[in-house]
């Protein structure tokens, strides 16, 4: 059997098209739970564009954090201040999740943990 550049090419474009396909398909993938802060505007239009379950921080205190308490292991994606942040990293930590990224967008902070 005899290999020539086009049959290579064709290979190669077909083996790097194979391997593209989980890591695009990792990337869009839509996180489990939505964290926000419905007191800030930014925070609420996040939540709002993203799909599936979310928790409101700011109904949070009044419950003394059950909900993010009790949360099982799974991707989560948030958009609060830091405060918020602090304590929400902390409970979450407790359940095994670890911080995967953590990005400051103006007074807000954007993360996500799994």
């Amino acid at each position: 059997m005899s290999i020539d550049r086009r049959s290579l090419l064709k290979s190669s474009a077909v083996v790097s098209g194979i391997v593209a396909v989980p890591a695009a398909a990792r990337a869009f993938k839509a996180p489990a739970l939505i964290v926000f802060d419905s007191r800030e505007p930014k925070s609420r239009a996040f939540a709002d564009g993203k799909p599936g379950p979310r928790i409101d921080v700011a109904h949070e205190d009044s419950q003394m954090w059950r909900s993010l308490r009790s949360v099982s292991k799974r991707q989560i994606e948030g958009l609060t201040i830091w405060s918020d942040w602090v304590l929400a990293r902390g409970f979450l930590e407790e359940r095994g999740l670890r911080v995967q990224q953590e990005v400051k967008m103006g007074g807000l902070f954007h993360w996500t943990m799994a």
